[in-house]
């Protein structure tokens, strides 16, 4: 199985980049993208109000990385919800992901258990057996854990494109 971690980041500028890393179902990266900075100007701000974030976050980030990806995924997480709204454009199910602050942490990793949502049809086969994947990955691999190897990586990338063009 291959997994799709999508996420989005804002940096002090108002920028917001997306990014995605594809790995293996033990959570190994096979593939990883980083859109530019998207820095949505105040008139977008007034004409996109409250799905401003839907508009940047999906339609700016995630299409475009989700559609220049080599490797074919499974299943596409997402932390913000904003995202989930890509299930409408995308045969992949999309699940959204988080900690489930209730659970108690497991003794062995100390780590709490993940919650996972979706937006849609609950019905289709695709979700339901990613779904039941994902619950066998996540008792032997951290599922939120990719998410934050990603956001060091994205900070990487933008302090180090700062850098450059100075």
């Amino acid at each position: 199985m291959k997994l799709a971690f999508l996420d989005a980041h804002t940096f002090e500028n108002g920028a917001v980049r997306g990014s995605v890393l594809v790995t293996d179902d033990r959570t190994r990266p096979l593939e990883f993208r980083v859109t530019d900075p998207v820095v949505p100007s105040e008139l977008q701000r007034i004409l996109y109000g409250a799905v401003l974030d839907e508009h940047v976050l999906g339609d700016l980030c995630g299409v475009p990385m989700l559609e220049a990806l080599r490797e074919s995924v499974d299943c596409i997480l997402v932390r913000d919800q904003a995202l989930l709204s890509l299930q409408d454009l995308r045969e992949e199910p999309v699940l959204w992901i988080g900690r489930d602050e209730d659970s108690e942490p497991d003794p062995e990793t100390g780590r709490q258990g993940v919650l996972l949502g979706y937006h849609g049809d609950g019905d289709d086969e695709g979700l339901k057996s990613a779904r039941i994947t994902l619950r066998g990955v996540s008792e032997r691999y951290d599922l939120m854990e990719p998410f934050e190897r990603m956001a060091t990586a994205v900070e990487q990338v933008h302090v180090s494109e700062i850098a450059a063009a100075s």
